[in-house]
């Protein structure tokens, strides 16, 4: 942990600069974009105040010097859809119109009239202090509509009039403010128009999208549309976010990496350790297990030796405790003799044709003494003309009689043992059955472990090596075979082992 977090804080620090360093850049570049942007726009207002402004005084003028043929001043005006003359109360003097049609531009002055009489009284004040002005307002407002210039001509006819020049948007964008934007943008920059309500480009081939803009800003004499910005080459921006992600990706990848070795390190120095408490429980197991048959071999032997049994019956009693508790000490040697062989790579097995209910039989009348002591019920189920099986005797046997003891020794008040042989799909089954103790889900997966025991309730208090499941399976699967186990805790256990048929022989 230690080692994890002296690891941990010099990246977390790192992270942290790079972060802080990454947005002082964005900072930097978006300051550099404002300003270069600012510059943009301010030429571009400024070429369409002189382009409109050129208008105005064309207009002045003419009808300053008493000319009324609007068409012949209109045809003067490129780009100018339409020239409307009024009197101060709004009521047309004069029109002219490139496609004669009005119909459209009356509607759209008359939906805007109240925003064309606030804009004559700020070109008045204007007037007033000695300004001349041009007041811009949208007509026929979306994204194909026409721009109204609004402007005063001090006279005509002998008095002052309201002169509105209606130009179509998208032309005046393409022919006037596009064209600017390309002399302003060369090969260092894209510039883009967007009409704001749907932020969709207006230029014809303009291929630079408002999601890529890094800088947008309006238009003085389009409100409803802004000029946006972007390097035409790599931008300083993603390079410089390409260059955080890059780095961080890299130390995302050294960290994993080395969480990982960590996480090995920890994970193999833990299964050490508690393997090691295992061995150590295991030799105070074997220990007290050695203990307790060595004591009543003992006992009862000089009990007979001392001659203190004079019943018969009972001397031979004696015998037979001794001679089960010398079974008892000869299986459990020969589980650490087989499993120090296992271990080391030395143990063999000599697979033969057998009768597995044979073998089954012999099992059951090896543990008749112990079964009929200990009052245990045992149900046989055996499988008419089962085929044999093709192992070890002397291996299965031992892996049967691991089991059965298993299942006496873990049974609580329910004595009850049910052992059932059939034929199924991948060779010959077996299944051994107690209404014991069980075995909680959570330990199903680890019973087959050398030296594991589970460790609460009654079976962690049931004295044993932790060898016995290990070397089952061991057995079972060094002759091509399965074992599983089902299991609830407080309903007993069910193994279920699965062995090879016979090989045929000619």
């Amino acid at each position: 942990m230690v080692l994890v977090v002296l690891i941990l804080l010099p990246a977390v620090i790192y992270l942290i600069f790079e972060t802080a360093r990454l947005n002082e850049s964005e900072e930097m570049i978006r300051e550099v974009y404002r300003q270069q942007l600012d510059a943009v726009l301010f030429s571009v207002n400024q070429y369409i105040e002189d382009y409109t402004g050129s208008w105005r005084n064309r207009v002045n003028i003419s009808l300053g010097v008493g000319e009324t043929d609007l068409h012949g001043i209109l045809s003067g005006l490129n780009g100018v859809q339409a020239l409307v003359i009024w009197d101060m109360d709004m009521h047309i003097i004069e029109e002219a119109s490139v496609s004669g049609d009005m119909s459209r531009i009356h509607k759209g002055v008359t939906d805007s009239l109240q925003q064309i009489k606030i804009k004559i009284r700020q070109l008045i004040s204007y007037q007033k202090a000695g300004y001349q002005k041009i007041q811009p307002l949208l007509i026929n407002r979306n994204d194909s509509g026409e721009l109204l210039l609004l402007f005063i001509i001090n006279e005509y006819l002998g008095r002052p009039v309201v002169a509105g020049l209606v130009i179509p948007i998208r032309s005046f964008i393409e022919n006037v403010i596009g064209t600017k934007l390309n002399e302003l943008a060369g090969d260092r920059f894209n510039l883009g128009v967007f009409y704001l309500p749907t932020r969709q480009p207006v230029l014809a081939g303009q291929q630079l999208q408002y999601e890529q803009a890094r800088q947008t800003k309006g238009i003085w004499l389009l409100p409803d549309y802004l000029i946006g910005i972007k390097l035409a080459a790599s931008d300083i921006e993603d390079l410089a976010r390409e260059r955080f992600y890059r780095d961080i990706t890299i130390i995302g990848m050294l960290f994993f990496l080395f969480l990982l070795g960590a996480w090995l390190i920890f994970r193999n120095v833990r299964r050490e350790i508690l393997l090691a408490q295992m061995k150590s429980d295991f030799v105070s197991n074997v220990s007290h297990e050695l203990r307790t048959p060595l004591s009543l071999i003992r006992m009862y032997t000089e009990t007979l030796e001392l001659g203190r049994v004079t019943s018969e019956e009972k001397r031979m009693h004696y015998y037979t405790i001794i001679s089960q508790e010398t079974d008892r000490l000869t299986r459990l040697i020969n589980n650490i003799l087989n499993f120090s062989r296992i271990e080391s790579g030395k143990k063999t097995y000599k697979p033969e044709n057998i009768d597995l209910n044979r073998l089954v039989e012999q099992v059951i009348d090896t543990y008749r003494g112990q079964i009929e002591r200990e009052q245990f019920q045992v149900n046989i189920d055996l499988a008419d003309h089962l085929e044999m099986i093709y192992a070890d005797p002397g291996a299965v046997t031992e892996a049967l009689i691991n089991l059965l003891d298993n299942a006496i020794k873990y049974s609580a008040e329910r004595k009850e043992i049910s052992i059932h042989t059939y034929e199924c799909t991948n060779g010959i089954c077996l299944e051994i059955s107690d209404r014991g103790i069980g075995i909680g889900e959570e330990h199903l997966k680890h019973i087959f472990d050398k030296f594991y025991r589970v460790p609460t309730g009654a079976v962690h208090n049931t004295k044993g090596s932790g060898l016995g499941l290990s070397l089952v399976r061991h057995i079972i699967e060094a002759h091509g075979g399965t074992i599983n186990v089902t299991s609830q805790p407080g309903q007993g256990s069910t193994f279920s082992l699965v062995l090879p048929k016979s090989k045929k022989t000619v």
